[in-house]
């Protein structure tokens, strides 16, 4: 693929964390990303395409996150709910996606060791198993129609081992 057009994006992202209680910190984030056709252009088969000020495809307006880490003794445990807003599968904005929410948890042990502070974690991403459009193929020189969709990560477990020395 080449560039046929020109674009530009602008956006905002906050992220902030507040300890709640000695043993309870909440944390979350929000993005807004504006990243827009800046002109018309023609398709492969030489079709005018008006997508001057339109959102690109594949690329949520609204993202956001918000979690809490509960902590005692030496585990702790971390709920996280993650959004990515509507995008769009081609650059007419013709093939709405929806957005989607996924919930992922984490647990923790953290203890020393004579060698130095080991770290074990599980993490359950996407925790409720939600069926989500992951990635969209879209290419802009082409109509509706062409767009390829991939799914998103089901339901998975990391597992995490660490040693800092």
């Amino acid at each position: 693929p080449q560039n046929a057009g020109k674009t530009h994006a602008y956006g905002l992202q906050l992220a902030g964390s507040m300890q709640m209680r000695h043993n309870l910190d909440g944390f979350g984030s929000f993005t807004y990303e504006r990243a827009v056709f800046d002109q018309n252009f023609i398709t492969i088969g030489g079709a005018a395409l008006t997508v001057q000020g339109l959102q690109l495809p594949d690329t949520p307006k609204l993202m956001a996150s918000l979690g809490t880490t509960y902590r005692s003794g030496s585990f702790n445990f971390s709920p996280i709910i993650h959004y990515t807003g509507r995008r769009y599968g081609d650059a007419l904005q013709k093939e709405s996606v929806p957005g989607y929410y996924t919930v992922n948890f984490r647990m923790g042990y953290e203890t020393r060791l004579p060698i130095g502070k080991a770290h074990a974690s599980l993490s359950v991403n996407n925790l409720f198993n939600r069926h989500y459009i992951g990635f969209i193929n879209a290419s802009y020189l082409q109509n509706a129609g062409q767009t390829s969709y991939y799914p998103g990560a089901p339901r998975s477990l990391v597992l995490k081992l660490s040693i800092d020395m």
